[in-house]
């Protein structure tokens, strides 16, 4: 008898921030907020390669996100600011951020095995 190999799943990371940011709601300069925007995109470029290269799935959370950053209105916001209103690490992902990458990657547990 064979045995079955893993299925390997690779998550990419939340929008933390839009472009520019957006101070004083989240108190850091345009070209600071810029360079978290552009590390999560690079992250998320390299996660892709990387799992593409090892045989792993990439899913990719980045898109749902959008709009859900810490610079949304409380009520949506899938990311913290610096000061975070939830239980979370500054610019990181809350519950509520959580609990929708985990719907994201059983959708593509589902669509990939």
């Amino acid at each position: 008898m064979r045995p079955q190999l893993a299925a390997v799943f690779v998550m990419g990371k939340i929008q933390r921030l839009r472009a520019g940011g957006c101070f004083p709601t989240v108190p850091l300069p345009p070209d600071q907020a810029e360079h978290i925007y552009s590390g999560v995109e690079a992250v998320n470029a390299l996660l892709a390669t990387r799992a593409v290269a090892h045989g792993a799935t990439f899913v990719d959370v980045y898109p749902a996100s959008i709009g859900h950053d810490a610079c949304a209105p409380e009520d949506i916001r899938w990311s913290e600011g610096l000061f975070p209103n939830s239980p979370a690490q500054p610019l990181h992902a809350n519950a509520v951020g959580h609990h929708n990458e985990a719907l994201i990657l059983i959708e593509a547990i589902r669509r990939n095995t």
